[in-house]
């Protein structure tokens, strides 16, 4: 049987994820597909500079595995987009809390700045 290899560049964050703890993950796949799965981290010398999966095995075998693992990535891409919404949601309604309690303290600081200014012009 004719065996190819196919590759996929992935990030760290989303290649962690596809690997799971202790390889666990990639073994699952690599025993479901019956293909061999490895990651490569990057490498200066021959100019790739993010990480990648090699899947070899019978074609249909690694086609099914490569659509797996994108689907993984994919899913992952989501979850970090849906965290990166919730963060900037989180920081706009804190940022907007905070000028409300800045309007706040400054009117507050201008209703004393009258008080004392009441008090003064009643001692002279």
């Amino acid at each position: 049987m004719t065996h190819y290899t196919l590759t996929i560049n992935t990030t760290r964050n989303h290649a962690k994820i596809v690997i799971g703890k202790n390889q666990s993950y990639l073994q699952k796949i690599n025993s479901r597909y019956n293909v061999n799965v490895q990651i490569h981290n990057p490498t200066i010398d021959i100019h790739r500079n993010v990480p990648m999966f090699s899947i070899t095995g019978p074609k249909e075998n690694i086609q099914n595995a490569a659509i797996h693992i994108y689907n993984i990535i994919h899913q992952s891409m989501f979850k970090t987009e849906a965290q990166l919404r919730s963060t900037i949601y989180y920081n706009n309604e804190k940022h907007q809390c905070d000028k409300l309690l800045i309007y706040e303290l400054k009117q507050q600081i201008s209703t004393l700045q009258s008080h004392i200014q009441e008090i003064q012009s009643k001692l002279s």
